[in-house]
C-alpha cells in the first residue's frame, strides 16, 4: 500500500476516536420546563397543564375533571346528541334498556326501545288509587308527550319544551271533570319525576340533564 495513503488513513482513524472520546466528556442537556400552556377541560377531554422544554419533551399535570354538556338536543361543543347518551345509559346500566328507580313511596324507571328516544315514568299511590305520569320524547319531531293517571281518569299534552317558570303542563286532552285540578297535580308529579331522573343521571356522571332536553324545572 502507498505509505503517504497509510499515514492518511492512520491520521484519519486517530482524529475520530480522539474527537468522539471528546464528545463523551460534554456535559448532558438539562431540561428547563419553561413553556407553560394551561389546556381547559371539555365535556369529552379532561384539562390540564403542560410543561414543555425547549427541546420538545414535555409532561402534564394538574388534570381537571370533564365539564357537563351544553346545548339543547345536541351538544355544542362535542355535537352528540342527548338522546343517543339515554340509550347508551339505558342500554349500559339498565335490563333490557329499562333502569328502575327506587323509592320510599314511589316509583320511576328510565327506559328507551325502537318505538320511542326516551321515557321516564313517575308514580305513587295516594288516596288509595294510583296515579303515575309518563313522558316520552321522539327525537324525530323534537316533541314531548305525556300522559297524566289518576284511576280511571287521564290528561295529557305535548310540548317542545318545560321553562322554569311554567306552572302546569300544556294540556291537549283530559277526562277529569276539573281540569285546573288535574293540570296542578300533573305538574307536581311531573316536577317530582324530573327532579329523580337527573339524580339517576348525575350519578350515572352523565354530565348532562334533562334540561338539555328542554326540560328546564329544577
Amino acid at each position: 500500500m502507498n505509505r503517504v495513503l497509510l499515514i492518511g488513513l492512520s491520521i484519519a482513524l486517530f482524529s475520530t476516536l480522539y474527537f468522539s472520546g471528546c464528545s463523551s466528556n460534554e456535559p448532558s442537556h438539562v431540561h428547563s420546563y419553561d413553556q407553560v400552556t394551561v389546556v381547559d377541560a371539555t365535556c369529552v377531554e379532561e384539562g390540564y397543564t403542560e410543561h414543555k422544554c425547549e427541546c420538545g419533551d414535555s409532561y402534564r399535570d394538574m388534570y381537571t375533571e370533564m365539564v357537563d354538556h351544553s346545548g339543547t338536543i345536541t351538544c355544542n361543543t362535542c355535537h352528540k346528541s342527548f338522546v343517543s347518551m339515554w340509550k347508551d345509559i339505558c342500554s349500559e346500566k339498565g335490563e333490557d334498556n329499562f333502569i328502575a328507580i327506587t323509592g320510599s313511596n314511589y316509583y320511576c324507571a328510565l327506559t328507551t326501545n325502537s318505538d320511542y328516544d326516551i321515557a321516564f315514568t313517575f308514580g305513587q299511590v295516594a288516596l288509595s288509587m294510583e296515579f303515575s305520569i309518563t313522558v316520552v320524547y321522539s327525537e324525530i319531531d323534537n316533541m314531548w308527550l305525556y300522559v297524566y293517571s289518576l284511576g280511571e281518569d287521564s290528561l295529557g299534552g305535548k310540548f317542545d319544551s318545560v321553562p322554569s317558570y311554567a306552572g302546569s303542563l300544556p294540556c291537549d286532552y283530559c277526562t277529569f271533570s276539573k281540569v285546573s285540578t288535574a293540570r296542578s297535580a300533573a305538574f307536581s308529579c311531573f316536577t317530582n319525576g324530573v327532579h329523580e331522573v337527573n339524580k339517576q343521571l348525575n350519578s350515572y356522571n352523565a354530565r348532562f340533564s334533562l334540561k338539555n332536553l328542554g326540560i328546564l324545572i329544577k
